[in-house]
């Protein structure tokens, strides 16, 4: 039995039918990643605010936000929760940054979201799921309530080493949480993150 649950702007979840399966990739024993090229700045121009010091997980270059990222990625894969990567064929959904599925316990991250949000925010996404990984472990939660989404913020936050955990994290998750008060559309959210971003980019080195 799989229980996956669909994420919208990391926040309302629902559950995929027999004939919604998303393009994922986990390797067969769910223990390594696989990379695949990202496309050279796809969003940028949809939104200015991504951190330009950010690059892709296969490119050469990094930089702070990258290496918390990778360093999350690792601590949540060592705890046996599998991380994999939404193939090519879901990017018009990389907007929503990450999904999960609780039973087995396995998230998958869209690898070119930080185009969008920078890798700080896409490494909260990732705490958040495993937040929910946690919850439905320990309480058997895992329906799509604003509430179960708080819990799970709460959950991510008390599982994960607090060095691990960025700066701005509780802030990331209020964000998304508006989606519960006015469900999104793509374009409603890069606006919606345009706007969020000019609260802390003067003040934020990291955001």
């Amino acid at each position: 039995m799989s229980l996956r649950r669909r994420s919208v702007l990391h926040a309302a979840h629902s559950f995929y039918g027999p004939e919604e399966g998303l393009p994922i990739d986990f390797p067969p024993a769910l223990t390594l990643l696989k990379w695949y090229p990202v496309p050279a700045n796809s969003e940028m121009t949809q939104s200015g605010n991504y951190h330009p010091c950010c690059r892709g997980l296969n490119a050469l270059e990094t930089c702070i936000h990258k290496d918390g990222y990778l360093r999350v990625e690792a601590y949540v894969r060592s705890k046996g929760v599998p991380v994999g990567y939404a193939r090519d064929g879901a990017a018009a959904k990389l907007w929503k940054v990450a999904e999960g599925c609780m039973k087995p316990a396995s998230i998958w991250i869209w690898q070119t979201a930080y185009e969008i949000y920078g890798w700080d925010m896409v490494t909260s996404a990732l705490i958040h799921e495993f937040g929910h990984c946690k919850l439905y472990e320990s309480e058997g939660i895992w329906e799509g309530s604003i509430e179960v989404e708080r819990k799970a913020n709460e959950y991510g936050r008390k599982h994960v080493p607090p060095d691990l955990v960025p700066a701005l994290y509780e802030e990331h998750r209020k964000f998304f949480l508006k989606s519960y008060e006015t469900p999104w559309t793509r374009e409603q959210c890069l606006e919606a993150h345009q706007q969020w971003c000019t609260q802390f980019e003067r003040t934020e080195p990291h955001y």
